[in-house]
């Protein structure tokens, strides 16, 4: 408009200019900074006064020194005030002239009085459309704060330090119990809601991050008037005031109890896990089916002598570090668990950082993924390399010995031979367990002679001396004999004869130095718990210490305790007791493994290695470790894959195995059929949408414990996913489960959920299906509960609706 003003007046010392009702300079055709956002001078306030509408008055500017003629016109109908000022001396000139400029400016003054008033009416059009969108701004701001959980606020620290707080929502009085306050009060009643453990380092972390002007975060408690604790998050940013007004906060507070906890409690579970790992020695390991890329923590990689983390590893380096004897067995426990979930339990060999191969023991199962997250596989690696190492060794010392080893019973009969034995005493088609020593003996005299050496062992415990036996193809040949008793606190028992050609005197004595060591070896030293029995239900030969130890018998042992066989026995299962069938071929020795829990919570592994010559029985080997830990391990891990986090229900894999179950028992037997529910909560999504989802899975959680107070104990109930949960009723028909179902709406649409904001009142709607065996599948069950349950919210909610009534249209 200034512009506008100078390029109308033709003459440079004549003004025009635009006043506000209050004096205010609008515009001016003179120099800009000499008016605008002045004030006319106390001289002039008359021209302010509301009675006259114009005039005209004479004066001298103090900015330009020019004498002028001033006329004014105040504009009808707006609070402006219109000022023409003409230089005196131009204006007095030539008469003519004076007419012609004087007609000239009257009419650039009327023009200029319309084009301001169009202007001023444009204005304030203007003015009141703004007015109008800050009106319903300010109302949709109010609506969104009242639906927005938590609270806004404005807090202002000033520079003395004082708070004040210019604003605060209903949410941050409501989660501050701050009932009744109102902007402006004063800032450091807030500070008295806040836990007292926390509200120093709260004021001084706002104090820090004024004084450095950087957004600010924190997190505090408070205590509600019910003596409750919640944990509040803050989040807030800062507007620089001026020196004297300091910095102006606007923030958001949020009551993150609940997250507060669930972060607490997998924190806590983590910590569980890394212990109960740690305590256990076992290494954890996942594999992306996706990416290929298989992740090893630092126990796996310790095993194998490299530092966490050495390399990326993907499936095809692990195989190329595995024994290629081993390659096959391991890839097809993979496919049978990921093509059929067989449970994936492998051993196989890897090759360590010093070139050596590691036995490791692998476990895993397929771990639960959220839509569009990749598919992995989670597990666990156990170096057995000590364990297969005794199991070699007893194989070593029973069939890879030099020595001839035979192990004889009281009565001088073969209970046991190794290969070495067989080979040197054994007659074509004949063998040596079973019958009695005089085979071995080249005559009766022989054979008689031979029980002073039984004598010297009884009173001894040992004897060594050197025989003449007769070799399995008739042949004699003299031989060093070194007998012990397989039990030095049993005299009476078995004995075990070492035999060695005394040709190759030397090559016999360390032969036989090791034998002993070995036999010692695997009778004092064996790292599990072993025992060697004659058969089954028969009599205990020896024990090592550490059995003794596992049984809690008294140590160090002197003797087997009477009646320990049958106590034994006891503790295990009728097929670890039956009599072992032989094997098809020498060489194979049937392992039964089990493992075994006891009523104090530990849990053994006990295996039977039965000890065969041909097809005759020459004992039984039993090898028991504590594997406690390790099932505690595998038990918490299961728990983990099978149950929802938020419910604690069974999730859907748990559920899914569950009804598998029960079907093919009533597919298989005269399984009684069951029942079928499908659940889901109706408008949950408004739930969510008015509370917000935390609130929401409060009633998730609220849902779940009224299905445990109103289920049998044979029921299962699980979390489909989302508002959706399922109930399983074993052998019940179909008028007993829709009682049942009717009850569990009832009480659903009866109790309403307690959280932190309100008690909310839900319904559910249920369909309902019959699981019998005229199914094709558990697939067809599960589609027909749903179809009953859509039935069921199509007429109105809240009711139970079954597959046969749809099924009819009734």
């Amino acid at each position: 408009m200034s512009k506008f003003f100078r390029e109308i007046l033709r003459k440079p010392n004549d003004l025009v200019m635009l006043l506000r009702h209050d004096g205010a300079f609008m515009a001016s055709s003179g120099e800009e900074s000499a008016f605008l956002g002045k004030f006319v001078s106390e001289e002039h306030e008359f021209l302010l006064q509301n009675g006259a509408m114009h005039g005209e008055y004479d004066s001298t500017s103090s900015v330009d020194d020019v004498a002028r003629h001033n006329t004014w016109h105040r504009v009808n109908g707006f609070p402006l005030l219109v000022l023409i000022g003409l230089d005196k001396q131009a204006l007095w000139e030539p008469l003519h002239e004076e007419i012609q400029t004087s007609l000239l400016r009257h009419g650039v003054g009327s023009v200029l009085l319309v084009l301001i008033v169009l202007i001023i009416g444009w204005l304030s059009l203007q003015r009141r459309k703004a007015q109008e969108q800050a009106t319903r701004s300010e109302e949709l701001l109010r609506k969104l704060v009242t639906q927005v959980p938590g609270g806004l606020f404005q807090l202002q620290v000033r520079a003395d330090g004082n708070l004040r707080l210019p604003y605060v929502s209903p949410g941050m009085c409501k989660l501050h119990q701050m009932l009744g306050k109102a902007g402006g009060s004063d800032g450091q009643a807030w500070f008295a809601f806040i836990h007292p453990d926390d509200g120093q380092r709260v004021r001084t972390e706002l104090l820090q991050a004024s004084a450095d002007l950087q957004p600010w975060q924190g997190r505090y408690r408070i205590v509600d008037e019910e003596g409750h604790l919640h944990w509040v998050q803050i989040v807030a940013q800062p507007e620089r005031h001026g020196d004297d007004e300091g910095v102006l906060w606007h923030g958001y507070a949020q009551d993150v109890t609940l997250q507060h906890k669930m972060q607490e409690a997998l924190r806590v579970s983590e910590q569980h896990l890394r212990l109960t790992m740690e305590a256990v020695h076992d290494g954890m390991w996942s594999w992306d089916l996706d990416t290929n890329l298989v992740h090893w923590d630092a126990r796996c990689w310790e095993m194998l002598g490299y530092p966490a983390q050495a390399k990326q590893l993907t499936r095809e380096t692990m195989l190329a570090w595995m024994h290629p004897n081993d390659l096959k067995k391991f890839q097809q426990s993979v496919q049978a668990h990921l093509e059929h979930g067989e449970t994936y339990h492998c051993e196989f060999r890897l090759r360590t950082a010093t070139g050596d191969w590691l036995w490791v023991e692998a476990r895993g199962d397929l771990a639960d993924t959220a839509a569009g997250e990749s598919l992995r596989m989670l597990g666990t690696h156990t170096d057995i390399t000590k364990r297969v190492a005794q199991t070699q060794l007893v194989r070593a010392l029973l069939d890879e010995n030099a020595c001839a080893i035979l192990l004889v019973s009281p009565d001088r009969c073969i209970t046991q031979a190794n290969q070495r034995a067989r080979s040197i005493f054994g007659a074509p088609g004949t063998s040596l367990v079973g019958q009695s020593t005089q085979i071995i003996h080249p005559d009766a005299t022989s054979f008689k002679s031979f029980e002073a050496c039984y004598a010297e062992l009884r009173e001894q415990g040992r004897t060594h001396r050197e025989w003449l036996f007769q070799l399995g193809d008739g042949t004699s040949r003299w031989h060093d004999v070194h007998g012990t008793l397989l039990d030095p606190q049993d005299p009476q028992g078995q004995v075990i004869w070492t035999i060695v050609d005394a040709d190759d005197r030397h090559r016999a004595e360390i032969a036989l130095r090791t034998a002993q060591q070995r036999l010692t070896a695997i009778i004092e030293r064996f790292p599990s718990g072993v025992m060697l029995q004659e058969r089954i239900f028969g009599s205990i030969v020896a024990m090592n210490q550490n059995l003794c130890n596992l049984l809690e018998l008294p140590a160090p042992i002197t003797r087997i305790p009477r009646g320990l066989e049958a106590k034994i026995n006891r503790l295990l299962p009728a097929d670890m007791l039956a009599e072992p069938a032989a094997p098809q071929h020498l060489h194979l020795s049937t392992v039964q493994r089990i493992e075994l829990p006891l009523p104090s919570g530990r849990v053994f592994e006990v295996q039977r290695i039965p000890l065969w010559h041909e097809d005759r029985q020459l004992g039984l080997f039993w090898v028991v470790d504590d594997i406690t830990q390790r099932k505690q391990r595998e038990t918490l891990l299961e728990q983990q894959a099978t149950t929802d986090t938020l419910t604690k229900l069974p999730n859907r894999r748990a559920f899914m195995n569950r009804i598998q179950q029960e079907y093919n028992a009533i597919c298989l037997s005269n399984h009684k059929p069951g029942i079928l529910l499908m659940i889901d909560i109706d408008f949950f999504k408004k739930v969510n949408d008015t509370w917000g989802h935390g609130i929401g899975d409060q009633v998730l959680q609220h849902l779940a414990s009224v299905l445990r107070q109103n289920l049998r104990s044979g029921d299962m109930a699980a979390r489909l996913g989302g508002e959706e949960f399922t109930v399983l009723l074993p052998q019940t028909d179909l008028h007993d489960g829709l009682q049942l179902a009717e009850r569990v709406r009832a009480a659903i649409a009866s109790a309403p959920a307690t959280t932190e904001q309100a008690a909310i009142t839900i319904t559910v709607s249920l369909g309902v299906s019959v699981l019998d065996a005229s199914l094709s599948s558990i697939d067809e069950a599960l589609n027909r509960s749903d179809t009953a349950l859509y039935a069921a919210k199509h007429q109105g909610r809240n009711r139970v609706c079954t597959w046969s009534e749809v099924k009819e249209g009734t």
